[in-house]
């Protein structure tokens, strides 16, 4: 069965894309069937990595609403080889839509989880939240199994990490997803010689011991040429250090989830 697991944050440009993709090519490149979900309407995961969607071919948006679309439908092959399914900026009101046709409290919220895990032939399907704790938000958290933070290493999104966590709180209620498990918080965007990226760092480990990654992702402009290129890092930049890091950042998180 397939493994989904939801990285998230609020706040936007913290590296979440960067993460999602990243980790997703470094789990394929080691053997697993992996597709890719984008959940934000500035699709900015579909521009990285996605064909034109000049067709008529169904999106995100039609899975969110659409009863009869399933997520073999939407998925679309990569030249890199990763499958995408793609997002728009309808699906900015597919939220709205989709409470409209199913009234009632946990209906709409628990929608998207089927869908999900009845992906064909895959190990691993990683969503890319919304930089929200809105309706996208929660269905993506509802229907995963595990759930990552990532976070760069700037006070201002530690300052924001409560909201988050409470946004997770609640997505555990009875009758949502009460399994949905902790893979913990995944820093990035980290340059060791400024001084405050250590100190949020240090905080990050103080605050919530035992649940942050000890391979944390460094700062570097190729991982900005990557997406200029439409290829993940490992493409780009096979054999870099931060590649390496991502690598081992996947055997960390990935394959041992660490306790709520």
């Amino acid at each position: 069965m397939v493994r989904v697991v939801a990285l998230a944050n609020q706040k936007g440009g913290v590296g979440k894309t960067t993460m999602t993709v990243s980790l997703a090519a470094c789990a394929a490149e080691a053997g697993a069937r992996v597709a890719l979900v984008d959940l934000d309407p500035q699709a900015t995961l579909t521009r990285w990595l996605a064909p034109s969607l000049d067709d008529d071919r169904p999106t995100m948006y039609d899975l969110v609403v659409r009863p009869d679309v399933l997520l073999g439908d939407i998925l679309r092959e990569t030249r890199s080889g990763l499958l995408v399914a793609p997002a728009t900026i309808d699906l900015a009101v597919a939220p709205s839509d989709l409470q409209r046709r199913l009234r009632g409290v946990g209906l709409w919220q628990t929608s998207l989880r089927p869908k999900l895990h009845a992906a064909p032939d895959l190990d691993l399907l990683l969503v890319d939240c919304p930089p929200s704790l809105g309706e996208l938000t929660m269905l993506a958290l509802v229907a995963a199994d595990d759930v990552a933070i990532v976070t760069n290493c700037e006070l201002t999104a530690f300052d924001a990490m409560q909201d988050l966590i409470a946004c997770i709180d609640l997505a555990r209620s009875p009758g949502l997803n009460p399994e949905l498990r902790s893979l913990g918080i995944l820093p990035t965007m980290y340059d060791p010689r400024v001084g405050h990226c250590r100190q949020v760092l240090e905080l990050l480990r103080t605050h919530y011991p035992g649940q942050v990654a000890e391979n944390v992702i460094r700062r570097t402009i190729k991982l900005a040429d990557a997406y200029a290129r439409n290829v993940p890092i490992t493409e780009y930049d096979r054999h870099g250090e931060v590649t390496e890091s991502f690598r081992r950042l996947v055997r960390e998180v990935l394959y041992v989830p660490q306790p709520a």
